[in-house]
């Protein structure tokens, strides 16, 4: 099995067995940030991939509770 790591910025990762590393874009936003966000009531369908988005909606993740 591979684990799979974004590069981020100000971060590295060493290249180690079973470790891969895969460069992209850069977007500025955490995962924490997302989550508050949602919490919020924030959109972030921009900062997600469609299915992942779609995902947390359905699963009605992080939002408030009433």
């Amino acid at each position: 099995a591979e684990f799979i790591v974004f590069s981020r910025p100000g971060f590295r990762f060493k290249q180690a067995e079973g470790i891969k590393v895969i460069s992209m874009p850069a977007v500025n936003i955490s995962s924490t940030q997302i989550r508050r966000d949602i919490h919020e009531g924030i959109s972030v369908k921009k900062f997600l991939p469609g299915p992942v988005y779609d995902y947390i909606n359905k699963k009605n993740f992080y939002r408030r509770r009433i």
